[in-house]
């Protein structure tokens, strides 16, 4: 009364099936070995190397149509994002040495003189670190104090430091002396601000500078 029903149409498609279901199952699998296989994609490349300085520092500036120098010093963190690239995080400081009378400013009769510093954090971009000679840009951001004395001697009284606000963007040439010795030449200008210590104000202390500094550590 019942038919026998036939299954032999019915077993090659089904056998179809699963091989199609297993062959885009293997492609699935592949390509998402593939793409996991890839190295992400980073913001600072796999080639990524640090190194170190510290660096003597002297400035040549001028104050009320007198040369003067500053010295000091800067330490920086170098970071080699790219063989052609490289970027350096650090800070540094520096103090007038060269001796400036203030005119028209005296205690007790005695002549004033000009007390100036300032420091703060420094960044640095460097073209092509590796070649001899090579350019970079800085900047320094940072706080100084300007104040008068009696003289530039030990126990020469100080009055109070007026606090500054200083910028001071910068380029340099670096010359590879050695693989651990770096000479820089270069000039920048110093841009103060919030100076209120009559007679002298921010215009006076905003000037340019030329800079030398030697390096020296692991680049």
């Amino acid at each position: 009364m019942f038919r026998q029903a036939d299954h032999t149409g019915d077993a090659p498609d089904a056998g179809i099936g699963v091989m199609r279901c297993g062959l885009w199952l293997v492609l699935l699998l592949w390509s998402a070995g593939a793409v996991c296989g890839q190295p992400a994609e980073t913001l600072l490349g796999d080639d990524l190397t640090y190194g170190v300085f510290a660096a003597p520092v002297v400035r040549w500036t001028v104050f009320d149509g007198d040369a003067a120098m500053l010295a000091g010093g800067r330490v920086g963190w170098i970071l080699h994002v790219h063989p052609r690239h490289a970027l350096v995080l650090g800070g540094g400081g520096y103090g007038l040495v060269t001796r400036h009378r203030v005119a028209g400013v005296t205690r007790n009769g005695r002549p004033m003189y000009l007390t100036f510093g300032y420091g703060g954090l420094e960044l640095e971009y460097v073209h092509r670190p590796r070649r001899l000679l090579h350019p970079t840009v800085q900047v320094l951001v940072g706080a100084g104090g300007v104040g008068y004395r009696e003289a530039l001697v030990d126990g020469g009284r100080t009055g109070a430091l007026e606090p500054f606000f200083v910028v001071e963007p910068g380029v340099r040439v670096v010359l590879n002396v050695t693989p651990h010795l770096r000479l820089g030449l270069g000039g920048g200008y110093r841009f103060v601000r919030g100076v209120r210590l009559p007679p002298l104000g921010a215009a006076d202390l905003s000037r340019a500078a030329g800079v030398v500094s030697v390096r020296v550590g692991r680049f």
